[in-house]
């Protein structure tokens, strides 16, 4: 896939009266209006979502736990606020605002350029409140304006839209889905504020068919979409819905996040984007065989010494160059990743910790040197999605696969071992309980044709996958034991260790009708192809 970052252009903005600046990423006028760019189905979506915060408030009243958070994300008693209030009353929200124990308050009824860049400049929040009709593109003032809002994100500052303004975050309105005038705030996203179910569904439903690869956000009134990063969290009276329009072979997702329910930007702007193309997992994909190298697919806990044996035998012997990307583990504790112990027990001597994750930095020289050097891979435990985030689309992913390529062996543990897989299982960022999770289910399939899944008998995961291949027939079902691994060499897996490695074929099934489920125990051998038990191989070492 040719994976590119999106280019957007910065169009003029003006900042009306009570009103925000607006954005539009274009390249082409129509009749005189700017429009957007089609959306790009293979565009790079960037994992860690917006920069600052963003509070996106569906309309009419403003509940004290959305002003409560604002402040909070402002940054408490040390907050210095920007308020743009056309009414400036005391009983609106910015009035109740003003009256909270914050460091200071900057208040305008209306934009007025210096002071307010100026207050904007050493603000940590910009409240903007009241009734705002649609933005326009006129000033080249407001570009200014937008600018010095737009800074403020970058440095980790939120801001407030309300009601109309909120309509205008995302990259297309209802009725109009060209684009036009949009802040662009919210990316890949059509939001509607004051949502009612009977009529903003079916138009938002609309617009989103006519636009695959958005994400639909209907935001109740007295409700907040608080966007930080890539979580976002719902706080108010109310709830937001999420939809995504349906595809050749996925209906209408749309799910209602209530009160403090949270919701991943960055999953959603990936399933969105998937639904725009080809068919995942294909109907027919490719056989389980590893035509070169080997894998080693360990399912957590405790690493076997005949595990660690067999991975420094693979590699080549203890002065093999070993790389490991302990990118599953969270950035703040992979920065303290060392080498790891079972490899440095095992006497292993040349071993390099790759603990980059940004995009940047996998794809500096540096980085991809090593990659191609290496004998090597060893993926750590942690969460499955990080490692998407950090490889996928990148020009580090060819050099990590490059390993087997030239024979070498590519292991991990956990998250290390679900990421080999085709189809990627329990893949959710905001937890490991859902074994299928739309937005991160393609893995990085060394083993075509699979999914595999880790703890399996210790965490009784066993229903969980019968769910998935029930769900998707056409992939072969792999659940790992707790100090055990499969050795992968062309289509032939080994079960080395102290557990077992359960086998799930919807295409072979059992007296009940379900897929048939075999399970190998240590020193057993399956065939992935034949989809059967086989004498060990004499080639095994």
């Amino acid at each position: 896939m040719n994976v590119r970052r999106m280019r957007q252009t910065w169009c003029r903005a003006t900042l009306l009266i009570g009103a925000v600046c607006s954005l539009v990423a274009s390249a082409e006028s129509q009749d005189g209006v700017t429009v957007r760019l089609p959306v790009q189905s293979d565009a790079w979506i960037e994992p860690r979502g917006i920069a600052g915060a963003l509070m996106l408030d569906g309309g009419e009243g403003t509940p004290d736990v959305i002003l409560n958070r604002f402040v909070k994300l402002a940054g408490d008693d040390k907050a210095r606020v920007v308020i743009v209030d056309p009414q400036a009353g005391a009983r609106t929200s910015s009035g109740r605002l003003r009256k909270r124990k914050i460091e200071s308050v900057a208040i305008f009824k209306e934009g007025v350029q210096g002071e307010f860049l100026d207050a904007v400049q050493h603000a940590t929040g910009v409240w903007f409140d009241g009734s705002v009709s649609k933005p326009t593109i006129d000033s080249d003032k407001s570009r200014k304006i937008w600018q010095a809002v737009n800074q403020l994100l970058r440095r980790g500052g939120v801001v407030r839209l309300h009601a109309e303004a909120t309509a205008a975050a995302g990259v297309r309105t209802l009725g109009n889905t060209r684009g036009g005038a949009q802040l662009g705030l919210l990316p890949d996203a059509i939001v509607v504020p004051k949502f009612e179910e009977s009529t903003s569904k079916p138009a938002l439903l609309e617009a989103l068919s006519g636009n695959p690869g958005l994400v639909g956000f209907g935001i109740d009134e007295e409700t907040a979409l608080v966007v930080n990063g890539r979580l976002m969290q719902v706080v108010g009276n109310g709830n937001v819905n999420v939809f995504l329009s349906g595809s050749s072979d996925r209906p209408v997702y749309e799910h209602a996040v209530e009160h403090l329910g949270f919701a991943d930007l960055t999953a959603l702007r990936r399933a969105a984007r998937a639904r725009t193309l080809p068919t995942f997992p294909p109907n027919k994909p490719g056989a389980p065989n590893v035509p070169a190298g080997t894998l080693v697919v360990v399912g957590g806990g405790a690493l076997p010494d005949v595990v660690t044996e067999r991975f420094l035998h693979l590699a080549g012997g203890r002065g093999a160059l070993i790389v490991v990307l302990p990118t599953a583990i969270p950035e703040l504790m992979s920065s303290q990743i060392r080498v790891p112990q079972f490899l440095s027990d095992a006497g292993a001597t040349n071993v390099r910790v790759l603990k980059a994750r940004r995009r940047e930095d996998v794809e500096s020289d540096e980085f991809l040197d090593v990659l191609n050097m290496a004998d090597a891979i060893w993926f750590t435990g942690g969460r499955q999605w990080r490692i998407v985030d950090a490889y996928e689309g990148t020009k580090a992913f060819p050099a990590i696969r490059g390993v087997l390529e030239r024979g070498g062996v590519i292991g991990g543990s956990s998250a290390g071992a679900s990421i080999q897989a085709e189809y990627l299982a329990r893949g959710n960022p905001l937890g490991n309980a859902d074994i299928m999770a739309e937005g991160y289910e393609r893995g990085f399939a060394f083993l075509p044709g699979t999914a595999v899944d880790q703890h399996f008998s210790q965490r009784n995961r066993f229903a969980d996958m019968l769910m998935l291949v029930k769900r998707f027939p056409q992939l072969l079902g792999i659940g790992i034991d707790e100090s055990t691994a499969l050795i992968v060499r062309q289509h032939h897996g080994e079960v080395l260790g102290a557990g077992s490695v359960y086998f799930y074929d919807s295409g072979a099934a059992s007296q009940t009708g379900e897929p048939a489920v075999l399970q190998v125990e240590g020193g057993g051998v399956y065939d992935l192809i034949e989809r059967r038990a086989v004498e060990p191989l004499a080639t095994a070492e």
